[in-house]
């Protein structure tokens, strides 16, 4: 407390700065979630126009996937139920319309199967080989409830390619056969390329094939809760898939977040925190040091009691006399301690208080002296209740001999000057019973 009294601008500035901290680390952290919470609206917006985006761009390639199951041309390479015949020879027409589809989409190739499953046109004349995957769709049943319905058949082996497939049924509900288109999965990461100014920000489609990118590129690892798992990225992902296959997923890491702008903003609010804590600081210091003053000596007290004293102390044997008067009246069993001659008691005790008013200037340098009389006063048997008793006995003292002039402005100055070296007399007179204890104790130790 005694640190804190004399150092009233230290600990206020340290605590200023301790609010200036603590609204830097506030500010930082409540900025850094408030840009995570923009930021994580930002990427549920952008993974949402994704999905439509996506969806559109399949939806535009099953329409052409319906127009061209609608073709007289292609319908009548398939044979009828009883007959089984081999790939039939197109028109240059249809040959023309089917390229002219595949260029306009991206697609590779075009398969006509019939209802047994028999290869009846494709494309590419020149390619042999029909996926497995895509064979197993053709002969299997078609959809009861929703048979004229687009499928999507992803693909099993690198590159990873998927497939359009749709069955073609006559106005009876035979099924005829089935047209089925090989789609490149460039296509779809086409609409995965970011087009924001967030440059980490990364969109994905998570299907059972793996995970594709926007450069087309296919991770077959589909755990994506390992590979962006945690607290470290944000990460949406709509919960409706995209034909029941695809997951659009978009990711960003918090890591990307602008934390250097955050601790510019941040640090001006801890700045600012601490000017305002620091004139808040002063102001207490200030209001502080008044009221101290207050109540504490002024040089008007000062000047009070030298002329007060000064006045007097010609007639200080007096005074004294008259003090020993009334301290004995107030308290006479304070008596018996002045066991040496009267006429020494009273020049010493005139010496004293000659000193301490003219010492009220600077009490804390009158320590040194006041600590030998502590001593003395402790082997003579002198309580602290003792001094407001001594104090009185003066002031009526000094009040007898200077008259009526003696106003209680007067009184309330001597009060404070006798009352303040009272204080420092009492705790040099405990300091010095704690030292006699502890040196006791050292040469008497208790029994362990």
């Amino acid at each position: 407390m005694n640190f804190i009294k004399r150092n009233y601008s230290l600990v206020c500035l340290l605590g200023a700065l301790a609010v200036g901290l603590i609204v830097f680390s506030l500010s930082f952290r409540s900025s850094k979630n408030l840009l995570i919470e923009q930021a994580t609206r930002t990427i549920n917006v952008v993974t949402n126009v994704k999905w439509r985006l996506v969806d559109k761009r399949l939806s535009t390639l099953e329409q052409q996937l319906n127009l061209l199951s609608k073709k007289d041309q292609l319908i009548a390479l398939l044979p009828p139920r009883t007959r089984i015949n081999g790939p039939s020879t197109a028109s240059g027409g249809l040959d023309e319309y089917v390229k002219s589809i595949l260029y306009s989409q991206g697609s590779t190739r075009v398969w006509l199967f019939s209802q047994s499953g028999e290869v009846q046109y494709k494309s590419n004349p020149d390619l042999t080989d029909v996926p497995a995957e895509v064979l197993r769709f053709v002969q299997a049943p078609a959809d009861a409830q929703n048979p004229t319905s687009i499928s999507v058949v992803l693909s099993e082996k690198d590159p990873f390619p998927f497939y359009l497939s749709k069955r073609i049924i006559d106005t009876k509900g035979i099924l005829l056969g089935t047209l089925c288109m090989e789609v490149p999965r460039e296509f779809l990461s086409a609409e995965l390329h970011n087009t924001i100014s967030m440059d980490s920000l990364h969109s994905y489609l998570v299907s059972p094939q793996g995970v594709l990118d926007q450069q087309g590129r296919i991770n077959p690892d589909t755990c994506t809760a390992c590979k962006w798992g945690g607290g470290n990225y944000i990460q949406f992902a709509p919960r409706e898939r995209v034909r029941d296959t695809w997951k659009v997923l978009t990711v960003f890491p918090i890591s990307q977040i602008d934390i250097q702008h955050i601790a510019y903003v941040s640090l001006l609010d801890g700045l600012i925190a601490f000017f305002m804590a620091t004139g808040v600081a002063m102001v207490i210091i200030y209001t502080l040091q008044a009221i101290q003053k207050s109540k504490g000596i002024t040089h008007a007290d000062i000047m009070l009691v030298q002329t007060t004293w000064n006045a007097v102390s010609e007639y200080s044997i007096k005074i004294i006399s008259g003090f020993y008067m009334h301290l004995f009246a107030d308290a006479p069993e304070i008596e018996p301690m002045f066991k040496s001659a009267r006429d020494e008691q009273e020049k010493r005790m005139a010496l004293m208080i000659n000193t301490i008013v003219n010492s009220a200037d600077s009490l804390e340098e009158f320590k040194g002296s006041i600590a030998q009389l502590a001593k003395r006063h402790v082997h003579m048997g002198v309580k602290r209740e003792y001094f407001p008793v001594v104090v009185k006995a003066i002031i009526n003292s000094v009040a007898d001999q200077y008259g009526s002039g003696f106003t209680p402005a007067h009184k309330k100055s001597w009060y404070k000057i006798l009352n303040q070296v009272s204080a420092i007399m009492i705790a040099e007179m405990e300091s010095y019973q704690q030292t006699m204890r502890n040196k006791q104790g050292a040469q008497n130790p208790l029994p362990g």
